[in-house]
């Protein structure tokens, strides 16, 4: 089939020609446009699931309190979906270097930043498991992009689960919500993926 041949050629000829910011750009917008609908769906699942909690049981002040907390979340969602949007772009600035976070010296993790790890951890270990081969090509692409930008090194992903998650739960902060409710939301997150 030679007319497919020639479409794909002059597909993948349009591409090269494009410039690697560009590209980036681009990429950003797809993955970004396709993801943040997961917070609305990530709070509002959470929701729900608190909601069934509550009238299986006489509900706990625990379980009052991350409900309310959700129903926060869920009326604020758009401010919590820019700052996630906020949090992505933050990983590209400067792309593909990176900066070293604190100069570069040894620092203490943050009260917050621990608790993005511990919260987050067997999330992104399933994530990056669900989609590894998915999470490889994009690597690959990036690798492109990046070698076709200077760099000398193949740099980091800022759209692997790791990323994503994390950028995900950066985008709530300590006071909006307790552990519960971002292990929570993060779980239904990751059952969107």
């Amino acid at each position: 089939d030679r007319t497919r041949q020639d479409r794909v050629s002059e597909r993948q000829g349009a591409q090269a020609r494009r410039p690697p910011q560009q590209a980036l750009g681009e990429l950003r917008n797809g993955i970004v446009g396709r993801v943040v609908p997961w917070m609305r769906d990530a709070l509002d699942a959470a929701l729900r699931e608190m909601d069934g909690r509550a009238s299986a049981n006489p509900p706990s002040q625990t379980l009052v309190e991350d409900r309310a907390d959700l129903s926060l979340l869920l009326r604020d969602v758009l401010a919590y979906e820019r700052r996630w949007q906020q949090q992505i772009d933050g990983l590209l600035e400067g792309w593909p270097q990176f900066k070293a976070i604190g100069g570069g010296e040894f620092a203490l993790m943050g009260e917050h930043d621990l608790r993005v790890q511990l919260v987050g951890a067997p999330v992104i270990d399933a994530l990056e498991h669900r989609f590894e081969s998915a999470v490889d090509l994009l690597d690959r692409r990036l690798y492109t992009l990046a070698a076709a930008m200077g760099a000398r090194a193949r740099p980091r992903n800022p759209f692997a689960p790791r990323a994503l998650a994390e950028s995900f739960l950066r985008a709530f902060t300590l006071l909006d919500s307790s552990t519960r409710v971002h292990a929570l939301v993060l779980r239904h997150f990751s059952r969107l993926a």
